[in-house]
This record gives C-alpha cells, sequence and structure tokens, in this order.
C-alpha cells in the first residue's frame, strides 16, 4: 500500500522512522509504500506458521521484508 513519505523521531527508542528498512538496515530513501498482513481468528501457532511461510515466500521472489 502506498504511504505519505516523511520522517517521525521515536524519542522512546531513538530512532527516527521513515527510511526504507529492508530487514539488513536503513536505506537512505523514503519509505513510500508498506506491505501488510493481518491475521485474525487464528491460534498462536497457526499465525507463527503463516508469518514463516509469508518470510520464505517474500524471500524467494527477492523482495524485501523487515521483522
Amino acid at each position: 500500500m502506498s504511504i505519505e513519505p516523511g520522517l517521525h523521531y521515536d524519542q522512546k527508542s531513538d530512532k527516527i522512522d521513515g527510511f526504507v528498512n529492508c530487514g539488513d538496515g536503513m536505506r537512505k530513501a523514503l519509505a513510500d509504500h508498506a506491505m501488510v498482513f493481518m491475521a485474525r481468528g487464528m491460534s498462536a501457532p497457526d499465525i507463527v506458521r503463516n508469518i514463516k511461510e509469508i518470510i520464505l515466500s517474500l524471500k524467494e521472489i527477492g523482495l524485501c521484508y523487515s521483522i
């Protein structure tokens, strides 16, 4: 989904949010898209299994991901 690019300083974590992050560190580019997954009505083991499957699928097609 498209998001409005922008930066936000999180005082609690002392980090700046809003840069592209593919799980291997921040990049010097503003994020303008996000990937969102929704899990509802599942047991915790089912959610964990599905998240692992999603991550593996993303890796297989070459997309970056952030955990």
